[in-house]
């Protein structure tokens, strides 16, 4: 329970410390006894230890200037988000074109092709009726 304690008091001290800037002595007295505290140690404590604790908490200028480079790059990303996906819109589009242009010629195609066979039966189709005729059927 004893050490408890102590360790809720050292950081209250640290925490506090921490958002002040300060610095923290450790002081050891006569008897035994450790202490924290902002102050130099007192001349007849038996060690004392001079703890440096940074303040590096930012400022409110750095918290802004970082929120404002946040949305920057976050507004860049979105803006390089939006530009690949109208880029892979229009190669999707112009992929499905392509296969559409494809798809007609091949129709056309075969729509030629059907139309040459259609014309040479015919075609065969008429002699074949002219040597019946000339043969005499």
């Amino acid at each position: 329970m004893k050490y408890h304690r102590f360790a809720v008091f050292v950081l209250s001290l640290c925490s506090v410390t921490i958002v002040q800037g300060r610095e923290i002595y450790k002081c050891v007295s006569a008897d035994g006894k450790t202490s924290f505290v902002d102050k130099p140690c007192d001349k007849n404590a038996k060690s004392a230890t001079e703890v440096i604790i940074k303040n590096d908490m930012p400022s409110s200028e750095d918290v802004s200037r970082q929120q404002t480079d946040w949305k920057k790059k976050s507004a860049e990303f979105d803006e390089r988000q939006q530009a690949r996906k109208r880029k892979e819109d229009d190669e999707a589009f112009q992929y499905r074109q392509k296969k559409a242009d494809e798809q007609r010629a091949a129709d056309l195609a075969k729509r030629q092709a059907d139309e040459e066979d259609r014309r040479q039966r015919e075609a065969g189709a008429r002699a074949a009726a002219r040597r019946a005729a000339n043969n005499g059927f």
